[in-house]
């Protein structure tokens, strides 16, 4: 989750706060994990639009004039709005009879401030000037205009603007055209909302409220401050001075160098936008879907592997051998020993060979005895695991094949192969560097079993091998029981041991020299009956321990086993894809989230769509606005009046 506070702010070496390089670094390591993914269009738009976040902020105008575009749909009165505004009749051409009327940009600014906008030459600006410093207010051309020329050059003004004015009236504040628009640049902009022609309104309040409404229901949160209701037709009325010392009473140096930061972080939240994040998201769905129906496919598979008498059987071998192992670490005195001499019970019988063919005179017979004790110690331990290898081999490698290439399938269909494949080499060679081997065998047994390796290239006993590891140390739990088992298991040989103990002091204290000159030493007959009578106390301990090993082992079937695999080597890949996914998804919210939250608090008085917009169905605002018939779409006389035609 990435934190970052605002109180990083002092400058950093490239003039942005610590903050907003924070951001950026998060943006750029987005961008190279999004780049991973082969996905189409929606991943070089997501790239695309982070990078144009970045550069944008990098490579951005001076920042000395903050520039507000007045935009809208047709005849709303946006000429005759910015006429008003900065009091010069004309100073945008008003047409009452002519669509489209406005076909270039009419830009109000201080003449020495002219350069910094940079303004294309092909748009062929008409500037008109102004006394005040700091300013740009420019009349844009409709948004929904018939004149494709038209809609575009709005567009570019938008998209080079800090602030936004969105101009409508009465009757045209339910244009679906023209909200969709504004609803696309929702996220990426400031705003604020002008209902014109007020003079024309009977029900004042009515409509103000349907406006505000309506521009809920496109994500924003509109209050009194950035919702104005104006006669644009008289300059001086109260809501257009409102609107007019709304910007001129700003620094407007101040509010461009906010404005630039604000539109890094509007194009932060736009790149990230609910919308754009939907084929991540919907991929997260569809691998983590798939992998569910895979894992239940594939423990079908293993089950039926395992059906046969001789795989159980070595199932129940290795658990018995693993539950052993771990009995050791959760018994206590001699229950440990106990355990501990039948866990390497083996090892002792196979040192024992060789100690005797190595001090004993040589003799074929000794040496046989050696080579058939050393042959049943490996095969003991590596025959069950041979066993299920084999069976898992034979029964189930074309369906476990077929599994294969449904999971590189999805993941060739959502671009994210060669990312696998390329994962699949990297743990390959880290896995071959460490040489790890299964905990369940010794290593030198496990060394040894490469000789007797069938080919498992699912990896098939790898996920048993680990169920196995983690369902023996809960086996082993149950084996060992409750305190009283320990009690009983320890009872007869510390008796012994203590009597041992006691006639041990008694001979030392016999052999003290102010009692007796001559010392005392026991026998060696007290010796072999001490340790004769130890093994026979040890006898019933190790018969009851063996006895619930048994049962615990016995009472696990295969499919238990099975059932709890979680982690299956041939879907590793799609586990991995899943899990890079989230990951990605989640970074680029948090993103988003935290350029949300910085943007909240840049105090510029624009408003922004709510903090928790994650964009609209915008199909349901159109059966909203197609639905909704305001009070106002008609005029107090009940005779409908024809649209104007004209920018008014």
């Amino acid at each position: 989750m990435l934190r970052m506070t605002m109180q990083q702010s002092s400058p950093s070496h490239s003039d942005h706060p610590i903050w907003v390089e924070q951001l950026i670094a998060e943006a750029e390591a987005i961008q190279r994990m999004v780049g991973k993914i082969h996905g189409g269009r929606w991943v070089s738009d997501l790239c695309d639009a982070l990078d144009l976040a970045v550069r944008e902020l990098r490579q951005g105008r001076p920042q000395g004039v903050a520039l507000v575009t007045l935009v809208g749909g047709t005849g709303v009165g946006k000429s005759t709005l910015f006429n008003a505004l900065i009091g010069k009749i004309n100073a945008s051409p008003v047409s009452h009879d002519r669509r489209c009327f406005t076909d270039r940009p009419y830009v109000a600014v201080h003449p020495a401030d002219r350069p910094l906008l940079d303004f294309p030459e092909e748009w062929q600006p008409v500037y008109v000037d102004i006394p005040f410093r700091g300013w740009a207010i420019c009349d844009a051309p409709d948004i929904n205009g018939i004149l494709e020329s038209n809609r575009q050059l709005a567009k570019q003004l938008i998209e080079k603007s800090h602030f936004l004015i969105y101009v409508t009236m009465s009757e045209r504040r339910a244009d679906f055209d023209v909200l969709k628009e504004i609803r696309n640049y929702a996220i990426a902009k400031r705003w604020l909302f002008v209902l014109n022609k007020a003079d024309e309104i009977t029900d004042l309040s009515a409509v103000r409220e349907d406006f505000c409404r309506r521009l809920t229901e496109i994500g924003f949160a509109p209050d009194e401050d950035v919702v104005f209701v104006t006669s644009a037709r008289a300059p001086e009325n109260s809501e257009v001075v409102r609107l007019r010392h709304f910007l001129v009473e700003r620094d407007p140096r101040e509010v461009a160098r906010l404005g630039a930061l604000d539109a890094f972080l509007g194009r932060l939240q736009d790149a990230l936008s609910h919308e754009r994040l939907r084929p991540l998201r919907e991929a997260v769905d569809r691998l983590s879907k798939f992998q569910e129906k895979l894992t239940r496919e594939t423990r079908e598979v293993y089950r039926e592997g395992l059906q046969d008498p001789v795989a159980a059987m070595a199932i129940q071998r290795v658990m018995n051998e693993a539950i052993w192992q771990y009995v050791v670490d959760k018994s206590w005195g001699f229950a440990a020993l106990i355990a501990w001499l039948r866990w390497r019970w083996s090892r002792f019988r196979l040192a024992y060979a060789l100690l005797r063919l190595s001090t004993s005179r040589f003799s074929l017979f000794q040496l046989l005895h050696t080579l058939v004790t050393t042959s049943a110690v490996v095969f003991t331990n590596l025959l069950p695991i041979w066993q299920i290898t084999q069976h898992l081999a034979s029964h189930c490698k074309g369906k476990l094949e077929h599994i294969r290439l449904g999971v590189n399938g999805l993941l060739k269909e959502l671009g994210l192969l060669e990312w696998s494949e390329e994962c699949s080499r990297d743990s390959s060679q880290q896995a071959g560097a460490l040489g790890t081997e299964p905990a369940i065998l010794p290593r030198w047994l496990a060394s040894l079993s490469r000789v007797w390796d069938v080919d498992d290239p699912f990896g098939s006993v790898a996920a048993l091998r680990a169920e196995v590891e983690r369902t023996a140390v809960d086996e082993a739990q149950k084996a060992v029981g409750s305190a009283w088992v320990q009690f009983m298991v320890n009872l007869l040989p510390f008796a012994v041991s203590i009597d041992f103990a006691g006639r041990m002091v008694y001979f030392w204290w016999q052999s003290a020299p102010y009692l007796s000159a001559e010392p005392v030493f026991p026998s060696s007959h007290f010796y072999l009956l001490t340790a004769v009578m130890l093994a026979m106390t040890l006898l019933p301990g190790a018969i009851l321990m063996g006895r619930r090993v048994r049962h615990s082992s016995k009472s696990l079937n295969c499919n238990r086993i099975v059932e709890q695999v979680k982690d299956f080597p041939v879907l590793e890949p799609l586990a991995a894809a899943e899990k890079f996914c989230r990951q990605v998804l989640e970074r680029c919210e948090s993103l988003r989230d935290t350029a949300a939250s910085f943007r909240q608090s840049l105090q510029l008085g624009f408003a922004t769509v709510r903090p928790n917009f994650h964009g609209v169905a915008f199909t349901n605002v159109e059966r909203s606005l197609e639905s909704d018939v305001s009070i106002m779409e008609e005029p107090a006389n009940g005779q409908p009046q024809p649209a104007e035609v004209g920018n008014q």
